[in-house]
This record gives structure tokens, C-alpha cells and sequence, in this order.
């Protein structure tokens, strides 16, 4: 985004991108991630504390959708993921139901 930003053609047409938000998906966990994931994760709440969403974290079941042909949240409602996609739609504004 920051090369867009500096490139001259799109400054002389008033682009100017800009982040509202960042996600960071299979975020690690206690149970799982190596030191990598929660250096990379870290890095990413320092660079962009204020517009990091809340962390979606990884979990096993989600490599289960395909198998059963089943989204997460009906296939295992009481996990991980949806409980961390709910606390993102609602970081985005979006009213629990």
C-alpha cells in the first residue's frame, strides 16, 4: 500500500489507499504454534496495534469442513473459530445475534 501511495501516477489521480483493518488468521494458540507464529503474530500487533482485529485462532476442526462438507460453525459451533469470527464481526461493527 505504501508503494501505491508513493508512485506518482496515482498521487496525480488522488489515490491514496489506506488499511481500516487487518486480520491475522490461524493465529497460534497454547496448544498450538511454533516460535515463528508467535513472533509473526507479535510483529503484527506492534506494526498495527489500533486496526489488528481480533485473532482468529487455528484449529483443528476447520480441517474437517472439507471431509464433511459442513461450515465450522455448524459442524462444531462451540469451538475455536466461530468464537473468534464472532468477536471480529463485532469488532467491525456488526450486532451479535
Amino acid at each position: 500500500m505504501r508503494e501505491i501511495s508513493e508512485r506518482r501516477m496515482y498521487q496525480r489521480r488522488g489515490i491514496r489507499p489506506q488499511m481500516k483493518y487487518v486480520m491475522a488468521c490461524a493465529a497460534p494458540t497454547a496448544s498450538f504454534g511454533t516460535e515463528e507464529h508467535w513472533e509473526t503474530f507479535n510483529e503484527l500487533k506492534e506494526e498495527y496495534g489500533d486496526i489488528l482485529l481480533p485473532p482468529v485462532h487455528w484449529s483443528g476442526v476447520a480441517t474437517k469442513i472439507y471431509r464433511n462438507e459442513c461450515a465450522v460453525p455448524i459442524l462444531s459451533p462451540n469451538s475455536r473459530p466461530p468464537q473468534d469470527y464472532a468477536k471480529v464481526a463485532t469488532a467491525l461493527g456488526f450486532p451479535q445475534r
